[in-house]
């Protein structure tokens, strides 16, 4: 930790190796067995495995209705916004 009497404390602990911080994690281990190498296979790896494809074919039944309440439409009794009615709001 760096204080004001001390503002160099910090960064002579960093130059001489004393910092002992972990280091970010830049390999993982893909279901495939094999290791990513660096640091971009890795955050591809993240990516695709937060964010997989969206394949219709493979959802279950509570995946298929969430996608049909998607597709209706919402019945309220709002109403369309003004230009006047927004000029006065803002």
């Amino acid at each position: 930790m760096t204080s004001i009497t001390k503002p160099w404390s910090g960064i002579y602990r960093i130059v001489t190796g004393r910092d002992k911080r972990a280091a970010p994690q830049t390999t993982l281990k893909p279901k495939d067995g094999t290791q990513t190498t660096n640091l971009q296979q890795t955050i591809q790896h993240v990516q695709q495995a937060l964010t997989p494809e969206d394949n219709q074919q493979d959802d279950t039944e509570l995946q298929k209705n969430f996608r049909a309440l998607a597709q209706e439409d919402i019945d309220t009794d709002d109403k369309t916004f003004t230009v006047k009615e927004l000029r006065t709001w803002y």
